[in-house]
């Protein structure tokens, strides 16, 4: 006969937590995790055989109603955020005011079938402690394309989100308020949306009344054209703009045209540096680059592979590959690599054209300079726009090409571009379709997924370290009983990976606008002083990499001569306001390019 003590029993839960924990973080599949059960069983461990037992905890009814086209889960807002809030109740102020941000978009679950999710995602702006957290509200689900009826669909979560807009929500006796910032769609998603034509349509632009005109495609040549605002949307002054029926938006207390944002992931990144490459690439000759250009830029892509600090996504690839680059490839081109490896290998007027584009979209996603810099911003896009017709051809001024202009309109509501990009949310999307195992009921699938995260994040304990995350890495061979030596770091304000041993991750800018690239890492081994130190040089020499259209120190772009350095001295952590991309040229030449995207 076994006798299990309560020692073993203690030990038999946390191993069960233990494969919770794992089951979900990793995405595991039942019949994976069952088959680890079964071994753990096999060598007389005390837990259930079937992973269901498991996660059953997690499982909870929520309702799946039939609507036109497909199914709807309705998560709730409150059913979400609730757990969220009072686990960090006591970060939070009594009677804020949070600010809301939703992402709705079609997420497709097969490549061969018209099956897809149309999601309601939504977070918080200006609460930094769920600045990356992104919360499922309500998840639409069809065989057969988007919902057939946009106030069916969107009806449930309107009503929740207008009674906590209008009562908030009272935890632990605290009252916490909310208001909406901003709505992020794409293009086809936001004219659904809005109920008005698609950015096909003469009158598409979502911003102004400007008239599109045919030149074998709509074009939208006008830069000059009235603006559209809350009363006129409501009024649907602008028929031509509008279909039959009318918007759900309508009912919440929002100005929509201010609310529903112009989104520079889908309209600039996949948008309009899409079509510049793929004019260079693939266009008539007038634009199109001579093959042994392709391939200069394509080696001067892969060779920039060992200087991409770690917080990018991906590594750059070569323009052979360009019809399979993601969103975040073409927001890397357009930052930081286009400037260098386009230089001599396209025609002067379209890299002077790129610049302009460039420039402007290093102000406007800009924490620093986006406030008093956006006016130079729009003077540039518009030039941009209206030389966009002399290079490429004035039936080229698409949708998006044409949007650019209302960009900094957006950025002067809402702040930086990142604040209302759908980077973070298309992310969040494609977590939630590779958790996706089969399509047989994908909704009572995907709650359960939801609901195992959310439990097991919740379950996570607080981390109030102000500067390092769980990740960093000692150096043993430095360290001794006075001071700790780091090989790497992560900062918690801005999760920037510093390392002393590896060129990609060891540039910085400090407050005092130095330049320095880091020695060593360390901390004092002291009760009285535990802040991070960094032993560091200075660069000398800096110069403006380029003057027009601005110089380039303007926008976080230098020239340094890498053999014009400082002594060694020490400065903390806490000085650090850039890290860097930094690219070397030559013996003693390098550039350094300020990261301005979210991390």
């Amino acid at each position: 006969m076994l006798y299990v003590t309560n020692s073993n029993k203690d030990k038999n839960q946390d191993l069960v937590q233990q494969i919770r924990k794992w089951a979900v973080q990793y995405n595991v599949s039942h019949g994976c995790a069952n088959e680890m059960l079964n071994i753990l069983r096999n060598i007389g461990q005390e837990i259930p055989k079937d992973i269901r037992t498991i996660l059953r905890e997690h499982k909870a009814v929520r309702p799946i109603s039939e609507i036109k086209n497909g199914s709807y889960l309705n998560l709730g807002i409150c059913n979400i955020v609730q757990p969220h809030l009072l686990k960090q109740i006591n970060s939070i102020t009594n009677n804020i005011i949070i600010k809301l941000s939703f992402s709705i978009d079609g997420l497709p679950l097969g490549k061969n079938s018209k099956t897809q999710f149309w999601p309601i995602l939504m977070s918080f702006i200006n609460v930094s402690i769920f600045k990356k957290k992104i919360f499922p509200v309500g998840i639409f689900h069809s065989f057969n394309g988007k919902p057939g009826d946009i106030n069916e669909y969107l009806g449930p979560f309107i009503n929740e989100l207008n009674h906590i807009l209008t009562y908030g929500i009272q935890i632990n006796n605290k009252q916490i308020n909310f208001e909406v910032a901003h709505i992020v769609a794409d293009a086809p998603a936001k004219a659904f949306l809005l109920n008005v034509k698609n950015h096909n349509g003469y009158f598409a632009c979502t911003s102004c009344e400007v008239e599109g005109e045919y030149l074998d495609r709509i074009c939208f040549l006008d830069v000059s054209a009235p603006l559209r605002t809350n009363n006129s949307f409501r009024l649907k002054s602008n028929a031509e703009y509008h279909k039959d029926g009318f918007s759900p938006l309508i009912d919440l207390p929002i100005d929509i045209t201010k609310c529903v944002v112009l989104d520079y992931m889908h309209c600039v990144c996949q948008g309009v540096v899409k079509r510049l490459l793929d004019f260079w690439v693939k266009g008539k000759k007038p634009v199109r680059m001579l093959e042994e250009k392709k391939n200069s830029i394509s080696l001067a892509l892969f060779n920039l592979r060992k200087s991409i600090p770690s917080e990018f996504a991906r590594l750059p690839r070569s323009l052979d590959d360009l019809e399979y680059w993601k969103a975040t490839e073409f927001r890397e081109f357009l930052l930081y690599t286009g400037i260098i490896v386009l230089k001599s290998n396209i025609k002067k007027e379209q890299y002077n054209h790129f610049l302009l584009l460039f420039t402007s979209i290093r102000i406007l996603c800009s924490d620093k300079i986006f406030n008093t810099h956006s006016d130079l911003a729009s003077k540039f896009l518009v030039e941009f726009v209206q030389n966009y017709s002399c290079i490429y051809g004035s039936k080229f001024v698409s949708y998006n090409v044409h949007s650019l202009i209302h960009l900094p309109f957006f950025v002067n509501l809402h702040g930086p571009l990142d604040n209302f990009s759908a980077f973070k949310y298309e992310n969040y999307l494609q977590t939630l379709k590779k958790s996706m195992k089969c399509c047989r009921f994908p909704l009572a699938e995907i709650l359960n997924k939801v609901l195992a995260s959310e439990g097991e994040e919740l379950k996570t304990p607080l981390n109030n370290n102000l500067f390092i995350i769980e990740s960093f890495k000692i150096d043993k061979k430095l360290s001794n009983f006075r001071f700790t030596y780091f090989k790497n770091i992560i900062l918690k304000s801005n999760n920037y990976t510093l390392c002393c041993d590896n060129v990609k991750d060891r540039c910085i800018i400090l407050e005092n606008e130095d330049i320095v690239m880091i020695k060593s890492l360390y901390k004092l081994n002291s009760k009285n002083d535990s802040t991070i130190k960094l032993s560091v040089v200075k660069f000398l020499t800096v110069n403006n990499l380029f003057l027009q259209p601005v110089p380039s120190k303007l926008v976080g772009v230098f020239s340094v001569k890498t053999d014009h350095i400082s002594n060694v001295y020490d400065i903390s952590v806490n000085n650090i306001i850039f890290k860097c991309f930094f690219v070397q040229l030559s013996n003693n030449e390098a550039i350094v390019i300020s990261l301005c995207h979210s991390m």
